[in-house]
Order: C-alpha cells, then structure tokens, then sequence
C-alpha cells in the first residue's frame, strides 16, 4: 500500500515534509500514565514535550515499537494529544512501516493529554518490532500531537501527497503501546470457525448487504469471486473483533466498474476457516 524510500534527512528541526507544523510554547509537563502490572508500556518520549505539532490531512506519524522478546498482544494504543485523528498500527518489513494491521479507529480529544485506544478486542499479536500511527483527518481537525525535536530513532512519517514513508531523524512523537503477554489469553486464540454468513437481498440489482458473525476477534478477508474463479473484489481485509458485521457490496469491482449480470461468489476468510456463499446479480 505504501511505497519505500530512503529516510529524508532535513537540517534543523524542519522534520516533516510539507507538513503543517505549529511550533508552539512549550508544554506543561505531564504525568505518564502508569500501566497495570501485569502489562509491559513501550514508552521511547522523556513524559515532557517541548512542541506541538499537526500535519497534513492522510498523512501518517508512527512510532517504532519493540516489544520484548516473545509473542505479545498489543492492549493499547497511546497518544499524547489534542484533536482528532485515525488509529493505525503496522508490522514491521524490513526496517519500515509495512501492512496495515487494524482497520482505521477514530479518536478524539478536547484537551491536551495522554489518550489511550483499546485494542484488545483486535488481538493483534507481535513476535518482533512493529508501528503504532496516528493519520491525520481535517474532517476531526488536525491532530495536535506532542514532539521532542531531538530524535530517539524512531519516529516515521507517511506523507499522502507523495506516498512515501520517511524517517523523521530529528523527532521524538508522544506515541506509545501497552503490551500483555499472551500467557492468559490461549484461551481466546483457541481456533474457531465463523458461525454464519448471509447476503441479503440475493438475488439483488443494486446492492447486497453481507452479514457475519466472528466469534472471536481476528484477520477477515471478505472478497468477491465471478464463475471463472477471478477475484474481481476486497471488501474487507482487516482486524476486525469478535461479533456481528456486515458490509455492502454494490455490484462494482475493484477499479469502481460495475459487474455484468451473473452469478458471483462471496468468500470469507479468516485465519480458521474459509466461507462461500452463491451471489446472484441481475442488471
């Protein structure tokens, strides 16, 4: 989805491309928020920041997580901020944000602070480094995020008018992840199948809704097959947590182009089982 390029560097504190930066005065100190005991925070900020920054709309600030050695699940998701914004969490490939991990989780604040977003439902799990970003959204106002202009090797940022992510060398984003061992929840990973899935209207002419039950939180690919055995659309291809869904289908493929009249089919996958259900569209 994202391109690579080698990480820009630009002298100076001049660390976000094309970016709107609103340098402020500096902030009052915070107090961290101490996670529970059993949970493990990956915290790279010194609690205090010095500015105050926004960026462009589609744009992306990530931090580089590295939990300790072992199978993690990510809990939470924190951010030292004011304003609005789209959670994203990445793994890792090969030393830069790679595949999105979690479908996009809106978070507001009416005041400067530290936010916490509730992942766990998600059961994202990690072994190795990966990215937590939040995506800046005029429609929420821009972000105001909290940064140190002395970096730690970790900040990213994904500019949407180039399509590029770039290593932000002189940047420290209050960004940070709370992590739980996976000892305690085997339990939740045990395998399970989806319990149902349903198009309604079928046959239809203009659009269908799909509906499905998880019954427990995991990656779901929901995707459209015509009688040949092509792929012609992704509806969904995300984390999504356990329960009830749906998600309509209007009779275009990929590219926006609307079907011809046939028979299709519906396949849901998820990491335990694959589901197929017959589509009729008629023009």
């Amino acid at each position: 989805m994202f391109k690579k390029r080698l990480p820009l560097i630009i002298a100076g504190v001049a660390f976000l491309l094309l970016q709107s930066v609103a340098m402020g005065t500096p902030v009052t100190p915070l107090t961290p928020v101490t996670p529970l005991p059993e949970d493990v925070e990956l915290a790279y900020d010194d609690g205090t920041p010095e500015v105050i920054i926004n960026w462009t709309s589609g744009s992306i600030a990530a931090v580089r997580m590295t939990p300790p050695a072992g199978t993690w699940k990510i809990k939470t998701a924190r951010y030292l901020l004011m304003g609005g914004g789209k959670v994203r969490i990445f793994e890792d490939d090969s030393g830069y944000p790679g595949r999105d991990l979690i479908e996009g989780i809106l978070i507001e604040s009416s005041q400067m602070g530290w936010n916490d977003v509730d992942l766990e439902s998600y059961s994202i799990m990690v072994n190795g480094d990966f990215y937590v970003g939040l995506e800046s959204i005029d429609s929420l106002g821009r972000p105001g995020l909290g940064v140190d202009t002395a970096g730690n090797e970790r900040a990213w940022m994904y500019d949407s008018i180039f399509e590029n992510w770039s290593y932000q060398k002189d940047a420290t984003y209050f960004i940070r992840a709370v992590v739980t061992d996976v000892v305690g929840v085997k339990e939740e990973l045990a395998p399970k199948s989806v319990t149902d899935v349903n198009c309604s209207p079928n046959p239809f002419s203009q659009s269908t809704i799909i509906s499905y039950a998880l019954p427990q939180a995991g990656r779901v690919t929901v995707s459209i097959w015509d009688a040949s055995g092509r792929r012609v659309r992704i509806l969904i291809d995300a984390n999504e947590a356990g329960g009830n869904h749906s998600v309509e289908w209007d009779g275009a493929d990929n590219a926006g182009n609307l079907l011809p009249t046939g028979v299709y089919f519906l396949k849901l996958d998820t990491n335990q089982s694959t589901l197929t259900r017959k589509v009729v569209l008629v023009r």
